[in-house]
């Protein structure tokens, strides 16, 4: 039997393998996964096979799989609720009650965000259903997303952005909107990803957050992926950062290297207050120090005795620090007098 092409072999593969394609073909046929890319990118680009994610999260699938996309008019009036119920819950009848619960918040909320704040005259939505995931997309022509919170916020760096729309209740109209619907739906999905501006941000479910490059300049695009057998429940995401009592979002985790531009560490003052800003809008913050190498004299002291003596009533607490940043702010804290 004549041994398939490259090309043939990913065709062939694509359905049963969308997350593993590449290494998959590259076993099977002895050549290298950089030689599969290479075929690859050339069905991507011909538009014969659809690319998703990025990553550990990038799975392949072929462009006539089923798939409902639509574009859509902001002139018209959209209503997220409205275009779900449209064109999104018909693709969903066949997938267990909380998977279509979390699609549904995170779809609205997300689409509402495009509606409200992203100045967009077109908004396109596709949705990717296969016997294993679900895969959301939105996107629209608009300002983008980090360029309106970098203005907003009068940030120099757009990264910076990234940092302040993940810890939560930020949002450019306080009047209308909470802030808390993209901080809840990242943590809903298996993986969300936000490309706008140059920038791909990545959140995956096991807390890995990615920051890259993006070809998307204009416009804002979002895709939202969850597994079908998750057993994951909206109720119990809403209830790790609520209060029991009061039952409010009281309660945000910072990934600290979010905050992080080229080449910086983590010394000064001015580093910490980016990275405070805003969270005195909670009761509890959790910083997560995960991946950065270590910090100094200067942003501990801002971060656990300013902070605090002006912040009483914000508990902060840290987690993931390595040997280096334990010390430091140990050292820190017990040192820290009036007059430091």
């Amino acid at each position: 039997m004549e041994k398939p092409t490259i090309e043939e072999l990913l065709l062939a593969s694509v359905e049963q393998h969308p997350s593993d394609l590449v290494k998959i073909v590259s076993e099977r046929l002895g050549v290298s996964r950089q030689a599969v890319h290479r075929h690859l990118d050339r069905l991507i680009h011909s538009g014969t096979i659809t690319k998703i994610g990025r990553r550990r999260g990038t799975k392949y699938y072929l462009t006539d799989h089923p798939i409902s996309s639509v574009r859509l008019k902001t002139s018209d009036k959209l209503e997220e609720d409205r275009v779900y119920s449209e064109y999104v819950a018909p693709k969903l009848n066949a997938v267990p009650d909380n998977i279509r619960d979390i699609c549904h918040y995170g779809f609205t909320e997300i689409m509402n965000n495009a509606i409200d704040h992203a100045d967009a005259n077109e908004i396109d939505i596709a949705v990717f259903v296969t016997n294993e995931d679900i895969t959301i997309m939105i996107a629209d022509n608009g300002i983008g997303i980090f360029k309106k919170i970098a203005d907003a916020l009068k940030l120099e760096d757009r990264r910076e952005a990234i940092l302040h729309l993940t810890k939560g209740k930020f949002t450019t109209d306080p009047d209308r909107h909470t802030g808390e619907g993209i901080f809840f739906t990242s943590r809903m999905f298996d993986e969300m990803t936000i490309r706008s501006g140059g920038l791909d941000f990545v959140r995956m479910f096991d807390d890995d957050w990615l920051i890259g490059r993006s070809n998307l300049g204009t416009g804002t695009a979002v895709s939202l992926s969850i597994a079908r057998s998750s057993t994951r429940q909206m109720a119990d995401v809403f209830e790790r950062y609520t209060d029991p009592e009061s039952l409010q979002f009281d309660k945000t985790q910072v990934v600290v290297r979010l905050s992080q531009l080229e080449g910086e560490k983590y010394i000064s003052r001015s580093q910490a207050k980016r990275i405070l800003l805003g969270l005195d809008r909670f009761k509890q913050v959790i910083l997560d120090f995960q991946g950065v190498a270590t910090v100094g004299q200067g942003f501990v002291d801002e971060v656990f005795r300013v902070y605090r003596n002006i912040h009483p009533e914000v508990r902060i607490e840290y987690v993931n620090a390595n040997d280096n940043v334990e010390f430091m702010i140990r050292r820190g804290v017990s040192t820290a007098s009036p007059s430091a």
